[in-house]
């Protein structure tokens, strides 16, 4: 209404970064879209991690170790993904399943709207 009476109102202080950040999440997020529906369930998102996951777990013993956690690391630098690199955040030696799934699990919840 406001851009119609010929003013408008300031956007918040970071509102812009915000709205940009949101729209890259749900363009990394539509990788997992398995039925290609432009939207994403949360079974289709574990689906996703999961094989993600298992296509970086070469030795398939279900965590991924150093030389694993640096191929994965790099792919993340090529594709410019704002993903920070993934650690082994509880110190047990490998990245984890939940370690791994924790990013784009905030970023489905933060662009989720049902």
């Amino acid at each position: 209404l406001a851009g119609c009476l010929g003013f408008s109102m300031p956007m918040p202080p970071g509102a812009a970064e915000m709205m940009r950040a949101t729209l890259a999440d749900r363009a990394k997020l539509l990788a997992y879209d398995a039925n290609r529906d432009n939207d994403i369930s949360s079974d289709e998102l574990e689906n996703g991690l999961e094989h993600a996951f298992a296509e970086l777990d070469r030795d398939r013993d279900g965590v991924l170790r150093a030389s694993e956690v640096t191929e994965a690391n790099a792919r993340l630098a090529v594709l410019d993904d704002p993903m920070p690199p993934l650690r082994d955040w509880n110190q047990s030696g490998a990245v984890e399943f939940e370690e791994f799934a924790a990013w784009d699990r905030g970023r489905f919840r933060r662009t989720d709207s049902n």
